[in-house]
């Protein structure tokens, strides 16, 4: 189904090019966005200004959205109530506040470096692609990724704690990784075991961090 009235109030704060983009050129019904647009559409005049400014300043400085600002929406959507999206300004802020709590969300997607890996692991043993590679060289590339993404975690927490500042708050790091084919869950749990590694290290009293998978973070909002 093509309908662009179907998310009527993203595209009015500006994610028309994302629903597109998505959808291969066609906007599609899907069950989460639908929630999600229901969300954006109860928030005040005030409120959804405020994403529309977020949106259309994000698109000037990366030529693109990088689903920064529908994970962030689609977070206060999941996992918060009476949620006040936080202007932009020359100091650093978070995205926005619920109930006196400050919270600030991130994105891994996959960078050119992490998209060599796997594309390197996608000519490995275990996909159906005929092995290039030992298993010891599978290995090894698999620890490179996983550290490489582990690295690209830290650095968004430290840059999440900046925006909060010394109020504290809560982290949130939504991952959108892609994987080969018959290494996904082992892949995904050993990045998920790096993530809580590095969250043991940096969690202190003021910070409550959090990571969610874009699959995961899709379906708590279509329940």
């Amino acid at each position: 189904m093509t309908d662009n009235n179907l998310y009527k109030s993203l595209i009015e704060i500006g994610l028309e090019d994302y629903l597109n983009q998505r959808g291969g050129g066609n906007i599609y019904q899907e069950s989460h966005m639908l929630k999600l647009n229901l969300f954006v559409e109860n928030l005040s005049e005030d409120q959804k200004k405020v994403l529309k400014e977020k949106i259309g300043k994000k698109k000037k400085e990366t030529h693109t959205q990088h689903n920064d600002m529908l994970h962030e929406i689609s977070v206060a959507c999941a996992f918060y109530d009476k949620v006040n999206f936080l202007q932009e300004t020359d100091e650093k802020t978070p995205d926005f506040c619920s109930n006196g709590i400050y919270v600030e969300v991130k994105t891994i997607n996959n960078s050119d470096v992490e998209r060599k890996r796997l594309d390197d692991l996608d000519k490995g043993p275990y996909c159906n692609v005929s092995p290039a590679l030992n298993q010891d060289e599978v290995n090894k590339i698999k620890k490179e990724f996983i550290e490489c993404v582990g690295k690209k975690f830290t650095d968004h927490i430290n840059k999440a704690k900046e925006q909060l500042n010394s109020s504290g708050g809560h982290i949130w790091i939504v991952y959108a990784i892609d994987s080969p084919p018959k290494f996904h869950e082992k892949i995904n749990k050993e990045i998920e075991n790096k993530f809580d590694e590095i969250i043991k290290k940096m969690q202190s009293e003021n910070f409550c961090i959090r990571y969610i998978r874009f699959e995961s973070l899709r379906e708590k909002i279509a329940s």
